[in-house]
C-alpha cells in the first residue's frame, strides 16, 4: 500500500492518494464480513480470492480460523497470470510511513476487526 500511496501522491496529489488508500482499506471490513464476495481464484492457490477496488485487486483468503487474510493489493494492469503462477503470494505490504499506526488503529476499531488479519 505504501508503493500505491507514494506513486499516486507523486503523480497526482496527496488527496487522491489518501482517497484511494482509504477506498481500498475500507473494503477490508466488507471482505471480513462476506469472505465469499470476491472472485474465487484456485489457479493462484488454495482458497484464493480477488476483489476489485477501482483499478486495483485485493488478493485474499480465509485462514483456518475463518479470518480473512489480505495477501496482496495490486494494480490490475500490472498483474499478469504468469507473475503469480501457483506460488502463494506474500503478505500485504502496508505503508511504512508514519500513517501506518493511524491506519491500523482505524482498521482495528472496526466491528469486523476480529474477522481479519493484516500482517506487517
Amino acid at each position: 500500500m505504501d508503493q500505491i500511496w507514494l506513486y499516486i501522491a507523486r503523480n497526482a496529489n496527496f488527496e487522491i492518494a489518501e482517497r484511494l488508500v482509504d477506498s481500498i482499506t475500507s473494503t477490508f471490513p466488507l471482505l471480513a464480513a462476506n469472505p465469499g464476495l470476491g472472485r474465487h481464484r484456485p489457479n493462484l492457490g488454495e482458497g484464493m480470492r480477488t476483489f476489485p477496488v477501482n483499478n486495483y485487486r485485493i488478493y485474499y483468503r480465509q485462514d483456518i480460523r475463518g479470518r480473512v487474510r489480505i495477501l496482496h493489493v495490486k494494480h490490475a494492469a500490472g498483474m499478469k497470470r504468469s507473475s503469480l503462477g501457483n506460488i502463494y503470494p506474500p503478505k500485504i505490504l502496508l505503508p511504512s510511513l508514519p500513517r501506518l499506526d493511524t491506519l491500523l488503529d482505524k482498521l482495528n476499531q472496526h466491528p469486523a476487526a476480529p474477522n481479519w488479519c493484516i500482517t506487517v
